[in-house]
């Protein structure tokens, strides 16, 4: 996820067809993401769904690791 990059065009709209959902999107705004098979293009919405799937990640790790930590707690 560190690999993305958001690309602001300012007066015109462009068209793309974004490489995850494969519709075709009509935007002033379109994001580059880094990946193994190169650079792709995908839209804002699904780089929204990306970042929320991410922060979701992290959360639950958190919350696997403080489930853990109240165990120990209890155990003791």
């Amino acid at each position: 996820m560190k690999n993305i990059k958001s690309i602001y065009a300012s007066y015109s709209y462009h068209f793309h067809r974004c490489w995850r959902c494969d519709k075709v999107k009509q935007t002033n705004v379109k994001v580059h993401w880094d990946t193994s098979e190169g650079m792709k293009i995908i839209c804002t919405s699904c780089h929204s769904n990306l970042i929320s799937l991410k922060e979701m990640e992290k959360m639950r790790k958190e919350n696997s690791t403080n489930n853990e930590f109240l165990k120990n707690l209890s155990n003791m």
